[in-house]
């Protein structure tokens, strides 16, 4: 019987002793840029709460005067500056080529995402207007082929 007790009262510590170390104790993982966990540290050692921070409301005020700035994608395609903007559009935007001269071969090709071809130009200036006013809102790939050289953009039509 006294055996009994004892094994019991052996238990009981066991059990509030692993609750104390487990109220101090924290788990960490470290991941990887694929997203698979590479370490789990567990640390026993109290961490020290830190006091709540306030939310600035200045830096939200910011961040809503860069959604009404234009939004300029710039790409290299061999020694020419690609610019693209705005991006989001209202149905109006730019294509600007840094490092054009009458020598350079392009194409401009705009589809819908299921693939349909909706503007298609040729031989392109320093600086070329597109207009898709008369399309809807949404989401278009515009290709751009310099001197064989392609690459591609997503532009969205608000």
């Amino acid at each position: 019987m006294k055996q009994k007790y004892s094994i019991l009262l052996t238990a009981l510590l066991t059990v509030f002793s692993l609750q104390t170390i487990a109220q101090k104790s924290e788990v960490v993982f470290t991941y990887d840029a694929s997203g698979n966990r590479i370490t789990r540290t567990i640390i026993l050692e109290e961490k020290k709460k830190e006091p709540k921070q306030e939310i600035d409301t200045t830096n939200l005020k910011q961040t809503e005067k860069k959604d009404n700035e234009i939004v300029k994608h710039t790409t290299t395609i061999g020694e020419m500056t690609i610019n693209i903007y705005p991006n989001p559009n209202g149905g109006m935007f730019k294509v600007s080529i840094d490092g054009w001269d009458n020598k350079t071969t392009t194409l401009l090709q705009l589809h819908t995402l299921s693939g349909t071809e909706i503007v298609k130009k040729e031989h392109l200036q320093p600086e070329t207007p597109v207009n898709i006013s008369d399309q809807p809102e949404g989401t278009y790939i515009l290709t751009l082929i310099i001197n064989g050289k392609k690459e591609v953009w997503k532009l969205v039509k608000r």
